[in-house]
């Protein structure tokens, strides 16, 4: 989901390498009257797929779940730890934290901030696609502290 230069969102899908916007996808259209507000992804219904949360300003909040196809996703939970006797430390959220996966020839990359979390809120775990990679290859984590 993405804002266009004139602040319209859009919903962009994946078409092999190239991202296509799809303003119809699930039937209401995502500008005008009835028109999508908010969006968040998130595994909502514990499968591997990301689901997609739509807070739309008529019908309110709708759950859009993914139906799987090939590809594939690493779900990771970050927790920061503290080195007792030594000034080494990290945040108990990972929050700053930049994530790579690397599986095959796919490199995904993310850093970790708030906007996921409100307040007092606990985390999501956080998704990151592999394609259809059965596993990754490996998974590198640089903390705000710059350890890695």
């Amino acid at each position: 989901v993405a804002l266009s230069q004139g602040k319209i969102p859009m919903l962009l899908r994946n078409r092999g390498g190239l991202f296509v916007n799809a303003p119809n996808v699930f039937g209401i259209p995502m500008t005008g009257p009835g028109m999508w507000i908010a969006a968040m992804g998130a595994d909502v219904v514990g499968t591997p797929y990301p689901d997609l949360l739509l807070w739309h300003d008529i019908n309110g909040l709708q759950l859009k779940t993914s139906m799987g196809r090939e590809n594939r996703a690493i779900k990771l939970e970050l927790t920061g730890t503290r080195d007792k006797g030594s000034n080494r430390r990290t945040n108990a959220d990972g929050i700053g934290a930049t994530v790579q996966v690397l599986a095959g020839m796919l490199r995904t990359t993310t850093e970790l901030g708030t906007q996921s979390a409100g307040m007092g809120q606990s985390r999501l775990p956080i998704s990151l696609g592999m394609g259809r990679a059965e596993r990754a290859d490996a998974v590198r984590i640089r903390w705000p502290d710059q350890v890695t």
